[in-house]
């Protein structure tokens, strides 16, 4: 037996017909093992017992080991299903004696007979569809870090669910045509009261980042902006997207069907993908980078020139658009050696995307330095636009229940 989706161009939901009755889908709770080493082997044990509760919901739950878990369930259900599951788990906070704490969760299709010995294969086979977490010391140091983050995650779910949690859209206009628009970028913001009171959205990524657990900030901003674009058939908007949830897998079932159903609409997209975060399998990202822009979605590479993966990735990936990192332009104002290294910047920008963006623009003397710089080069920054406006993130388990039995 193996993952159906293991197959390298197999994309989950693709084979879930191991019977003509039932389909199985294999749990998987992948920050198993970060959970018994921040926390005990208690807490982790807590949290396999917990989706296995929450699982029973919608059909047959068989444990296995180390956080995996089959879920048997009528065939017609399951691809439906799949992605409420996993949004209805994932968004759910633990707690056990005291400690609280989320789940990273996998959820994709796979093939068993219903012979026992099977289930040893099917836990112990790569999870094609499933990138696993980078590999870390398990320190005091690591520990009281993870916990940290811990904290702010769960503060931040608190926010989402009390309508704290929302985006601001920031525009990017040609630096010598304010009436020229390319997209509005949307920033996330986090209003008071707030329980990240002490922490910036820049802190929350990056918590949810190094926890695994980015995906639920991207999955609830990505489905706000395919839901604004429908709602305004004149904007494009563009968000941020980890490079670490940029896989084909479970979580973006809907959205990949809904930019499908709508080319118009996913031509006004753009994911911007930031340069800081290094894909955990280069692959799977490019694998599902492409297929969204198959389907016209248009891609940018964030933050260019702050991180070391920006030239693999644009080797790998046709990005339509490059986002030189403010960084460049802020040197720029200070010496003549900034400023050549901007305009040297800017040009080999313009030969790795069609459409080059500088971030940071705030002062006359900015656009100065872009002078030079008017084909297909545009500004972003308090001087072309401040962000405005506000869209509340909705808590995604609120559609997940509608669709899930026996959640109220």
């Amino acid at each position: 037996m193996r993952d159906a989706a293991s197959h390298p161009n197999s994309q989950p939901g693709d084979c879930l017909l191991p019977s003509c009755q039932h389909a199985y889908l294999h749990v998987v709770i992948v920050n198993h093992f970060h959970l018994r080493c921040a926390y005990g082997p208690d807490v982790a044990c807590a949290a396999v017992e917990r989706l296995a509760d929450q699982l029973g919901a919608w059909g047959q739950v068989m444990p296995l080991s180390a956080g995996h878990c089959l879920l048997k369930m009528a065939a017609g259900d399951a691809v439906r299903l799949a992605e409420d599951i996993l949004v209805q788990c994932s968004f759910t906070a633990i707690e056990y004696l005291g400690i609280e704490y989320l789940r990273v969760l996998a959820v994709g299709p796979v093939e068993y007979d219903g012979h026992p010995d099977a289930l040893l294969t099917i836990e112990s086979s790569p999870l094609g569809w499933c990138a696993p977490l980078p590999a870390v010391q398990h320190t005091r140091q690591w520990r009281t870090g993870y916990r940290t983050h811990m904290r702010i995650a769960l503060d931040f779910l608190r926010d989402l669910r009390a309508g704290h949690a929302g985006l601001a859209f920031q525009p990017i206009r040609q630096p010598h045509d304010a009436s020229a628009e390319c997209y509005r970028e949307a920033l996330l913001r986090i209003a008071a009261p707030s329980s990240c009171r002490e922490v910036g959205p820049a802190d929350i990524i990056t918590a949810l980042e190094a926890l695994g657990l980015v995906r639920l900030l991207d999955y609830c901003v990505v489905k706000k902006a395919i839901a604004l674009l429908r709602a305004d058939r004149t904007v494009r908007i563009g968000c941020n997207l980890s490079a670490k949830s940029a896989v084909n897998d479970t979580w973006w079932l809907s959205t990949v069907q809904a930019l499908s159903d709508n080319s118009a609409l996913a031509r006004r997209l753009v994911l911007e993908l930031t340069e800081t975060a290094v894909p955990d399998s280069l692959p799977l990202t490019v694998d599902f980078l492409d297929r969204l822009k198959a389907l016209g979605v248009q891609l940018a590479l964030d933050d260019f020139g702050t991180g070391v993966s920006g030239f693999g990735l644009v080797q790998r990936i046709p990005f339509d658009i490059v986002k030189l990192d403010q960084r460049y332009l802020q040197n720029a104002r200070l010496s003549l050696d900034g400023k050549e290294m901007l305009h040297s910047l800017i040009g080999i920008c313009k030969r790795l995307a069609p459409e080059v963006i500088i971030e940071g623009v705030e002062t006359i003397s900015d656009l100065m330095h872009l002078k030079p710089h008017r084909n297909n080069v545009w500004a972003q920054g308090f001087l072309t636009g401040k962000p405005l406006g506000w869209a509340q993130l909705q808590d995604p388990t609120r559609t997940a229940n509608e669709g899930s039995p026996n959640h109220s």
